[in-house]
Protein backbone atom coordinates (compact mmCIF):
# COMPACT_ATOMS: atom_id res chain seq x y z
CA UNK A 1 0.00 0.00 0.00
CA UNK A 2 1.32 3.45 -0.94
CA UNK A 3 2.02 5.66 2.09
CA UNK A 4 0.33 9.05 2.31
CA UNK A 5 2.51 11.82 3.76
CA UNK A 6 0.90 14.79 5.50
CA UNK A 7 1.96 18.42 5.99
CA UNK A 8 3.54 19.44 9.31
CA UNK A 9 2.14 22.86 10.26
CA UNK A 10 2.19 24.32 13.76
CA UNK A 11 3.51 21.06 15.22
CA UNK A 12 0.63 18.99 13.82
CA UNK A 13 0.46 16.56 10.91
CA UNK A 14 -2.55 17.05 8.65
CA UNK A 15 -3.75 16.55 5.10
CA UNK A 16 -4.27 19.60 2.91
CA UNK A 17 -7.88 20.85 2.97
CA UNK A 18 -7.80 20.68 -0.82
CA UNK A 19 -7.55 16.89 -0.63
CA UNK A 20 -5.30 16.53 -3.69
CA UNK A 21 -2.01 14.60 -3.63
CA UNK A 22 0.83 13.84 -6.03
CA UNK A 23 3.26 10.95 -6.48
CA UNK A 24 7.00 11.33 -5.86
CA UNK A 25 9.35 9.26 -8.00
CA UNK A 26 12.95 8.25 -7.35
CA UNK A 27 14.83 9.85 -10.31
CA UNK A 28 17.15 6.82 -10.42
CA UNK A 29 14.26 4.34 -10.66
CA UNK A 30 11.83 5.20 -13.43
CA UNK A 31 8.25 4.28 -12.56
CA UNK A 32 8.85 4.07 -8.81
CA UNK A 33 6.50 5.71 -6.32
CA UNK A 34 7.87 6.79 -2.95
CA UNK A 35 4.45 7.83 -1.69
CA UNK A 36 1.64 10.33 -2.03
CA UNK A 37 2.37 13.90 -0.93
CA UNK A 38 0.04 16.83 -0.31
CA UNK A 39 -0.71 19.22 -3.16
CA UNK A 40 -0.68 22.18 -0.81
CA UNK A 41 -2.98 25.14 -1.45
CA UNK A 42 -2.42 28.87 -0.87
CA UNK A 43 -4.32 28.41 2.40
CA UNK A 44 -1.74 25.83 3.51
CA UNK A 45 1.02 28.32 2.76
CA UNK A 46 -0.68 31.06 4.79
CA UNK A 47 -1.20 28.64 7.69
CA UNK A 48 2.46 27.58 7.60
CA UNK A 49 3.71 31.19 7.55
CA UNK A 50 1.37 32.17 10.41
CA UNK A 51 2.54 29.20 12.49
CA UNK A 52 6.17 30.06 11.82
CA UNK A 53 5.62 33.71 12.80
CA UNK A 54 3.93 32.66 16.03
CA UNK A 55 6.74 30.23 16.86
CA UNK A 56 9.37 32.89 16.16
CA UNK A 57 7.71 35.23 18.66
CA UNK A 58 8.38 32.71 21.43
CA UNK A 59 11.80 31.68 20.08
CA UNK A 60 13.17 35.23 20.00
CA UNK A 61 12.42 35.55 23.74
CA UNK A 62 14.20 32.28 24.53
CA UNK A 63 17.57 32.84 26.29
CA UNK A 64 20.63 31.92 24.26
CA UNK A 65 21.69 29.19 26.70
CA UNK A 66 18.33 27.47 26.25
CA UNK A 67 18.49 27.86 22.48
CA UNK A 68 21.90 26.21 22.52
CA UNK A 69 20.47 23.23 24.41
CA UNK A 70 17.70 22.83 21.84
CA UNK A 71 20.13 23.09 18.94
CA UNK A 72 22.60 20.69 20.57
CA UNK A 73 19.82 18.14 21.07
CA UNK A 74 18.67 18.60 17.46
CA UNK A 75 22.21 18.00 16.22
CA UNK A 76 22.45 14.86 18.38
CA UNK A 77 19.22 13.51 16.87
CA UNK A 78 20.44 14.46 13.39
CA UNK A 79 23.64 12.49 13.95
CA UNK A 80 21.72 9.46 15.29
CA UNK A 81 19.46 9.50 12.22
CA UNK A 82 22.33 9.94 9.75
CA UNK A 83 21.79 6.69 7.86
CA UNK A 84 17.99 7.04 7.72
CA UNK A 85 18.23 10.61 6.44
CA UNK A 86 20.90 9.70 3.90
CA UNK A 87 18.61 6.94 2.58
CA UNK A 88 15.74 9.45 2.20
CA UNK A 89 18.01 11.86 0.29
CA UNK A 90 19.08 9.02 -2.01
CA UNK A 91 15.50 7.91 -2.68
CA UNK A 92 14.19 11.42 -3.37
CA UNK A 93 17.15 12.75 -5.37
CA UNK A 94 18.68 9.68 -6.97
CA UNK A 95 22.08 10.39 -5.38
CA UNK A 96 24.52 7.71 -4.33
CA UNK A 97 24.37 6.84 -0.64
CA UNK A 98 27.89 8.21 -0.24
CA UNK A 99 26.82 11.61 -1.60
CA UNK A 100 23.75 11.59 0.63
CA UNK A 101 25.80 10.86 3.76
CA UNK A 102 28.09 13.76 2.86
CA UNK A 103 25.05 16.05 2.59
CA UNK A 104 23.84 15.06 6.07
CA UNK A 105 27.35 15.46 7.44
CA UNK A 106 27.59 18.97 5.98
CA UNK A 107 24.42 19.92 7.88
CA UNK A 108 25.99 18.62 11.10
CA UNK A 109 29.17 20.63 10.54
CA UNK A 110 27.20 23.79 9.71
CA UNK A 111 24.99 23.33 12.78
CA UNK A 112 27.92 22.94 15.16
CA UNK A 113 29.55 26.01 13.60
CA UNK A 114 26.53 28.21 14.25
CA UNK A 115 26.10 26.80 17.77
CA UNK A 116 29.52 28.16 18.78
CA UNK A 117 29.94 31.00 16.32
CA UNK A 118 30.04 33.94 18.77
CA UNK A 119 32.93 32.42 20.72
CA UNK A 120 34.61 31.43 17.44
CA UNK A 121 34.37 34.98 16.07
CA UNK A 122 35.80 36.37 19.31
CA UNK A 123 38.67 33.87 19.46
CA UNK A 124 39.51 34.70 15.84
CA UNK A 125 39.53 38.44 16.63
CA UNK A 126 36.71 39.12 14.16
CA UNK A 127 35.19 42.14 15.91
CA UNK A 128 32.67 43.06 13.19
CA UNK A 129 31.28 39.53 12.94
CA UNK A 130 31.20 39.09 16.72
CA UNK A 131 29.46 42.41 17.34
CA UNK A 132 26.87 41.70 14.62
CA UNK A 133 26.12 38.28 16.12
CA UNK A 134 25.87 39.72 19.64
CA UNK A 135 23.59 42.52 18.41
CA UNK A 136 21.23 39.95 16.89
CA UNK A 137 21.18 37.87 20.08
CA UNK A 138 20.62 40.89 22.34
CA UNK A 139 18.04 42.37 19.95
CA UNK A 140 19.83 45.72 19.57
CA UNK A 141 21.28 47.54 16.59
CA UNK A 142 24.87 46.78 15.59
CA UNK A 143 25.88 50.36 16.43
CA UNK A 144 24.57 49.99 20.01
CA UNK A 145 26.42 46.70 20.43
CA UNK A 146 29.66 48.13 19.02
CA UNK A 147 29.49 51.22 21.23
CA UNK A 148 28.94 49.11 24.34
CA UNK A 149 31.74 46.72 23.43
CA UNK A 150 34.34 49.46 23.04
CA UNK A 151 33.60 51.21 26.33
CA UNK A 152 36.64 51.82 28.54
CA UNK A 153 35.59 48.98 30.85
CA UNK A 154 34.15 45.53 30.15
CA UNK A 155 30.72 46.21 31.68
CA UNK A 156 29.15 46.86 28.29
CA UNK A 157 30.20 43.44 27.05
CA UNK A 158 28.79 41.80 30.16
CA UNK A 159 25.46 43.62 29.84
CA UNK A 160 25.05 42.40 26.26
CA UNK A 161 26.16 38.91 27.21
CA UNK A 162 23.83 38.63 30.21
CA UNK A 163 20.82 39.70 28.13
CA UNK A 164 21.81 37.02 25.61
CA UNK A 165 22.35 34.41 28.39
CA UNK A 166 25.90 33.67 27.26
CA UNK A 167 28.15 31.31 29.19
CA UNK A 168 31.19 32.72 30.97
CA UNK A 169 33.72 31.09 28.56
CA UNK A 170 32.07 32.94 25.67
CA UNK A 171 32.03 36.22 27.61
CA UNK A 172 35.70 35.72 28.49
CA UNK A 173 36.57 35.22 24.80
CA UNK A 174 34.75 38.44 23.88
CA UNK A 175 36.51 40.45 26.60
CA UNK A 176 39.91 39.08 25.54
CA UNK A 177 39.18 39.99 21.90
CA UNK A 178 38.18 43.49 22.96
CA UNK A 179 41.36 43.94 25.02
CA UNK A 180 43.58 42.54 22.24
CA UNK A 181 42.15 44.89 19.62
CA UNK A 182 42.14 48.00 21.80
CA UNK A 183 45.68 47.58 23.10
CA UNK A 184 44.48 48.99 26.44
CA UNK A 185 45.16 47.60 29.89
CA UNK A 186 43.95 44.01 30.26
CA UNK A 187 40.65 43.47 32.05
CA UNK A 188 40.69 41.69 35.41
CA UNK A 189 38.97 38.48 34.32
CA UNK A 190 38.56 37.20 37.87
CA UNK A 191 36.70 40.36 38.87
CA UNK A 192 34.74 40.32 35.61
CA UNK A 193 33.60 36.75 36.23
CA UNK A 194 32.38 37.64 39.72
CA UNK A 195 30.54 40.68 38.35
CA UNK A 196 29.01 38.68 35.52
CA UNK A 197 27.77 35.93 37.81
CA UNK A 198 26.19 38.47 40.15
CA UNK A 199 24.62 40.53 37.37
CA UNK A 200 20.88 39.98 37.16
CA UNK A 201 19.25 39.62 33.73
CA UNK A 202 16.60 42.18 34.74
CA UNK A 203 19.30 44.71 35.60
CA UNK A 204 21.08 44.05 32.32
CA UNK A 205 17.82 44.58 30.44
CA UNK A 206 17.28 47.95 32.16
CA UNK A 207 20.78 49.13 31.24
CA UNK A 208 20.30 47.95 27.67
CA UNK A 209 17.03 49.88 27.40
CA UNK A 210 18.90 53.00 28.49
CA UNK A 211 21.45 52.50 25.70
CA UNK A 212 18.65 52.01 23.17
CA UNK A 213 16.98 55.23 24.29
CA UNK A 214 20.27 57.10 24.04
CA UNK A 215 20.63 56.03 20.44
CA UNK A 216 17.05 57.07 19.62
CA UNK A 217 17.39 60.50 21.26
CA UNK A 218 18.62 63.15 18.76
CA UNK A 219 21.85 64.80 19.85
CA UNK A 220 21.74 68.48 20.67
CA UNK A 221 22.77 70.81 17.86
Amino acid sequence: MVEIFENLIGGRWACSPGGATFENENPAACGSNLGLFQSSTPEDVVSAISAAAEAFGAWRRTPMSERQRYIAEFLRLLKDAREDLARVVTLENGKTIRESRAEVDSALVEGHYHLNQVAAFAEAGEFDAASAAIAALANVSVSVAENMMVESRAEGVMILAKVSSMSWPTVKAIINMRDDLSGAERSDLVACKVTYERLRPSTAQQVLRFHRMQQMTPSAA
